[in-house]
């Protein structure tokens, strides 16, 4: 069976509000999306209750998306800002529960586009970043506690190299994971990150399992490398799903595309292609082609041999 399928709300925008309301209910009806991911970058409880009860009413399940910030780090040497950053994140799980979400995930552990311009040794740098988890486990700990306590698991993503310096592949996102050892302390699975800077399928299926193993598959997502057109980009689908099958998933699947028209994303992900002309279009085809290449896939796998102790059909005493 397919999962279901959320719809990451950061193709059309930042923040989501009552006015987004009409197009969530046009996503459901026209892209047939079981849930829709929230960006929790701003906002209040108030307005995510209301978001909230508007997704309940239209039987549509939620998840919650967030960054750590340069002000808001938890990996920085200031201590200040740690303490920052667990007020942030607890201040983000509120607003999670209060949308109905049971996850909040994205790029938690070190601010999104961090970059120490002053070092030219690789070797140096990965002792920073080394350094940097340090700084972080710990008070990735004290928001495991708290999501905990609310029912949310508290996703950790790994992000491409040219996005931020450190956790860019499972290798050592799995590694964090097992230093953090916080059962409400996920990992994120993105296809795009996995297609650029991945080790290729055989490794890949060997971290969606580890992960498995460990009770770590917190999130998964499936994004282009391109940042586009989910049925207009080089995904390898049987090498991307069937590993998914074999750990068993069964959660939502998230799908996130970027748009050009947001400066975030030009900027941020280096998008220089034109703004799509039409978003919900684009949201439409890429539900389709995931959920077509998902039952596409679940029907290729043969079912395991079952051992029969009577092939002849013979009467049973």
């Amino acid at each position: 069976m397919t999962p279901k399928i959320f719809f990451n709300m950061l193709l059309f925008t930042m923040r989501v509000s009552n006015v987004f309301f009409p197009l969530i209910k046009r996503l459901k009806d026209d892209a047939h999306i079981d849930g829709i991911v929230v960006p929790l970058f701003e906002g209040s409880t108030e307005e995510y209750l209301e978001i909230g009860e508007f997704l309940r009413r239209n039987e549509l399940g939620a998840a919650a998306v967030t960054i750590a910030t340069h002000q808001c780090d938890p990996s920085s040497y200031d201590v200040r800002v740690r303490k920052n950053a667990v007020d942030y994140f607890k201040d983000r799980i509120d607003w999670a529960q209060a949308l109905g979400a049971t996850k909040v995930s994205g790029p938690n552990a070190i601010p999104w586009g961090w970059w120490p311009e002053d070092f030219h040794n690789v070797g140096a740098l990965r002792e920073l970043i080394a350094d940097r988890m340090n700084n972080a486990a710990p008070v990735l700990q004290e928001i495991g506690d708290y999501a905990a306590k609310k029912g949310i698991l508290f996703g950790v993503e790994r992000l491409t190299r040219w996005e931020n310096a450190g956790l860019n592949t499972l290798k050592d996102l799995i590694a964090f994971l097992k230093f953090v050892d916080h059962p409400a302390v996920v990992g994120h699975v993105d296809t795009a990150h996995e297609i650029i800077d991945g080790n290729g399928p055989h490794a890949f299926k060997r971290a969606v399992a580890e992960l498995a193993n460990m009770n770590k598959l917190g999130v998964v997502e499936i994004s282009a490398p391109h940042r586009g057109r989910i049925e207009e980009s080089w995904i390898p689908w049987d090498d991307v799903i069937r590993p998914l099958i074999g750990a068993g998933w069964k959660d939502p699947i998230a799908i996130e595309i970027f748009d050009s028209a947001q400066p975030e994303f030009l900027k941020g992900v280096k998008l220089t292609r034109p703004a799509f002309p039409n978003t919900l279009h684009v949201a439409t085809a890429a539900v389709a082609k995931v959920r077509q290449e998902w039952e596409r896939v679940m029907a290729a796998i043969k079912p395991e041999p079952r051992f029969n102790d009577n092939p002849q059909g013979l009467p049973q005493d």
